[in-house]
């Protein structure tokens, strides 16, 4: 499994192109741990909530919060694959299907969890995130 990876595949519908390149680079920066350049695509009110039976209780407001959420999931992982799909526009955000394939720090084992994710935009950054 390669370190770091990102890819879109599947079906994409209503896409916005300033809101598909937002969501793409946070991906991106998210999956190569950039975490300093994921701060300026959110938004300072920024909310993200975890999916349901997530170790972590949500919601993580603001930005640091969301960071903090952000970081301590990489720590986990020594290498992630995110492929992102069924995307759809929604006007003020987007809600799409993320399989997310990881490597674990410690014991090397493989796995993949499928999330769906839905987000609304405030300008051009992210304001809320819901993973489900």
């Amino acid at each position: 499994m390669e370190r770091a990876r990102v890819s879109w595949t599947g079906k994409r519908r209503g896409m916005s192109g300033r809101n598909t390149e937002i969501v793409r680079e946070f991906g991106r920066r998210f999956a190569t741990r950039d975490f300093d350049g994921m701060r300026p695509l959110l938004h300072p009110e920024a909310v993200i909530w975890p999916p349901e039976g997530w170790p972590e209780k949500g919601p993580m407001k603001g930005v640091d919060a969301a960071i903090r959420q952000f970081e301590r999931l990489a720590e986990d992982y020594a290498a992630q694959q995110m492929e992102f799909d069924e995307l759809i526009d929604y006007g003020d955000g987007m809600v799409g299907r993320l399989r997310w394939r990881v490597r674990a720090r410690h014991s090397g084992i493989e796995s993949e969890l499928e999330l769906w994710w839905a987000n609304r935009m405030r300008g051009d950054q992210i304001v809320e995130i819901r993973y489900f």
